[in-house]
């Protein structure tokens, strides 16, 4: 057998323990990672929503453009949203925007129901605005909210996208530069119809001033963002309604010698009203007096009389001549 013949054909196979050549290993080194990256990529990218979202897919493939997927709520099934797909997730519950000296003070007051980490306090403590007798008032409140989901694809792509809305932080930024002015614009419009007296000292005046900021609030925070993202806590998305959103008000805060002057004001009034209250009881007593004496026969009169020792009061024997002696009168 010659030379030629004996060499190996290229075809033939590797002898046992020979190695792959080093291209090949490359290769399917290089291939196997891909694979491995892809699985994870995939298990990474599986998304549902909790009970407490709702949410939005975007595709952003590295070979796609950008666009909308679909919208998911708290119903849909667990999905493969893509390894460079896009996932935001937004709150529907209640939520809870104080403006507070003490954190989460006023969240589920008065029958508005609001979980556990789902109150965003402003960092500032009050807000000033002025009454119609031109006092100035620190006002520390609570609105109480939804976000209207009919609208959830609008409100991301122009408002969720620019405070990055999906995150915590983003979305107390948005609140902060938005609903808080809108809250103080609407305090101010509200506030000056009142007499300080009036949100000060009556229950049902504060509760109107509750009721005229929720209405005022929703209309202007809606107009500034450009749609009515903002609803009140009763909302639903299925009736298509967006009712107003709901206010919690602490008691105003006043100058302190408007304060005192209230309270002594107020003081003179207790006084007042017991001196009349006094004043009457005597009248009543007076007039009773008087009925009663309408009502008492001559006896009567005589025996109280006898009583004083107004009338001297003699036991004469019969047929006794007596000679009575009278009192003698200073002259």
């Amino acid at each position: 057998m010659t030379a030629s013949a004996r060499r190996r054909s290229p075809s033939a196979p590797l002898a046992p323990g020979r190695a792959l050549p080093a291209a090949v290993a490359l290769l399917l080194s290089a291939l196997g990672l891909m694979l491995a990256i892809f699985v994870i990529a995939g298990l990474l990218s599986i998304r549902k929503c909790d009970a407490q979202s709702a949410c939005l897919s975007y595709g952003a493939g590295p070979i796609e453009s950008n666009h909308f997927q679909g919208e998911f709520g708290r119903s849909s099934r667990t999905r493969l949203n893509g390894a460079f797909d896009q996932w935001y997730a937004y709150p529907i519950s209640v939520r809870a925007y104080a403006v507070s000296s003490v954190a989460g003070e006023q969240a589920g007051e008065r029958g508005v129901k609001v979980a556990d980490g789902q109150q965003s306090r402003d960092v500032i403590p009050s807000i000033p605005a002025t009454t119609k007798d031109r006092i100035n008032v620190d006002w520390q409140l609570t609105a109480y909210f939804k976000l209207n989901t009919n609208l959830l694809r609008r409100f991301h792509e122009e408002i969720g996208l620019r405070f990055k809305a999906y995150e915590d932080r983003g979305w107390d930024l948005m609140l902060r530069q938005t609903l808080r002015k809108q809250l103080e614009t609407s305090l101010a419009s509200v506030t000056r119809r009142y007499n300080v007296a009036d949100v000060w000292g009556d229950e049902p005046t504060l509760r109107a001033v509750e009721r005229a900021v929720g209405s005022t609030l929703r209309e202007q925070v809606n107009r500034a963002l450009g749609g009515g993202y903002f609803c009140g806590p009763r909302f639903q998305a299925a009736a298509r309604l967006c009712p107003d959103l709901e206010v919690r008000i602490k008691k105003p805060g006043i100058p302190r010698p408007v304060q005192v002057a209230f309270e002594q004001n107020r003081t003179s009034q207790i006084l007042i009203a017991t001196k009349q209250n006094e004043i009457k009881q005597r009248a009543n007593e007076a007039q009773a007096i008087r009925r009663l004496r309408g009502q008492l026969t001559p006896q009567y009169v005589l025996l109280r009389a006898i009583e004083n020792n107004k009338i001297d009061f003699w036991v004469l024997p019969n047929n006794a001549n007596v000679t009575l002696p009278t009192r003698q009168t200073g002259g």
